[in-house]
């Protein structure tokens, strides 16, 4: 039987929250999410100590809410495939180097006939570093190591569930999953509620898919034709 795997949830090392990198632990909870979309399982010890966003999270489970659940069929996903990484050339591998643009000093200096300016360089933020290709065994932190990266969202048809529109990389963690089940949340019209329950109807696995912002398109999943 496939289940959900929290590795799946947790967010790719590029994120600043280092707490996303991995599962944490949260009141009868263990969690993993990338900030996105979110798993709970029940709690597993082994994930004591590790940093949580806190109470917050078992707040998005809605676990006191009533929900109007449906089973959701299997459906094919068709994930969009990923664009080149442009800070490692699609290696997958990158160093930090000083900033082209600042020569590694964060600021960029400019003047006329009445006063010299200092601002932050918009190439690295300030920070002076930036990603660069590099033929090192070093994994590029902005790809993860994977040479790619998601495409533009605003190039990414979702799909609908519920008049959710869901990204499909996000709906394929959960399509074809047994004893998957699907609701819409009572606080927010983009947020997805999901499930996975056994035969004896045992709740297994549970979470939350924000939706993107945008109107649900074409078939829905649950609803059939143009919902």
């Amino acid at each position: 039987m496939r289940t959900l795997q929290l590795k799946d949830f947790c967010a790719t090392t590029e994120d600043i929250r280092a707490y996303l990198h991995q599962p944490f632990n949260e009141g009868d909870f263990t969690f993993a999410t990338n900030g996105h979309v979110m798993l709970a399982v029940p709690r597993d010890a082994a994930f004591d100590g590790n940093s949580s966003m806190g109470a917050s999270a078992v707040a998005v489970l809605e676990v006191d809410e009533p929900h109007q659940w449906h089973p959701l069929p299997p459906v094919e996903v068709e994930v969009p495939p990923g664009d080149p990484c442009a800070a490692c050339g699609g290696t997958g591998k990158a160093t930090l180097a000083n900033c082209p643009e600042c020569r590694g000093d964060g600021e960029i200096e400019f003047s006329n006939r009445h006063h010299t300016y200092w601002c932050d360089c918009k190439t690295c933020d300030g920070d002076g570093k930036v990603w660069a290709q590099s033929d090192e065994s070093g994994s590029c932190a902005c790809c993860s190591g994977t040479g790619v990266v998601d495409p533009p969202l605003h190039t990414i048809k979702p799909v609908s569930i519920l008049n959710v529109a869901v990204q499909p990389k996000y709906a394929a963690l959960i399509a074809g999953v047994p004893g998957a089940e699907v609701a819409n949340s009572v606080k927010s019209k983009h947020l997805l509620m999901f499930r996975q329950v056994d035969d004896s109807g045992t709740v297994l696995a549970r979470g939350a898919i924000m939706g993107m912002s945008v109107a649900a398109e074409g078939d829905d999943w649950v609803l059939g034709r143009d919902a």
